[in-house]
């Protein structure tokens, strides 16, 4: 079980997307995992992009990204680098720290889930 707070939100997240959105597909991009320096290097190697956000969703033929936060966490640097990159090319993206904050993303995002709204 993960200690992380963040990790924790992000497994909540994904379990959400997963559950109420299965047609969505929605994966993690692992840039907070720690490792030897020489499997790091092959990441990087590999196209592993310092800064991209923790989950991408594509619902639709369109990607949609979500950096997972803590209520106290903020973005980094390269965060706010790539953020901008997504700006740029009118990627819609979202800072999230809960399933409602990604709730009332979709809805904006116009992605269906099998919520029911009351």
């Amino acid at each position: 079980m993960a200690r992380n707070s963040e990790a924790i939100i992000q497994n909540a997240i994904v379990g959400w997307i997963r559950a109420c959105a299965p047609q969505a597909i929605c994966h993690s991009i692992p840039n907070g995992i720690h490792c030897s320096k020489s499997q790091g290097a092959l990441a990087v190697y590999t196209g592993l992009l310092k800064g991209a956000f923790d989950l991408v969703v594509i619902d639709r033929c369109e990607p949609f990204y979500i950096e997972v936060k803590t209520d106290t966490g903020d973005l980094s640097k390269e965060q706010k680098e790539f953020m901008a990159r997504l700006d740029s090319q009118g990627v819609p993206w979202i800072v999230a720290k809960s399933i409602d904050d990604v709730r009332a993303a979709f809805d904006r995002w116009g992605i269906e889930t099998r919520e029911v709204a009351v």
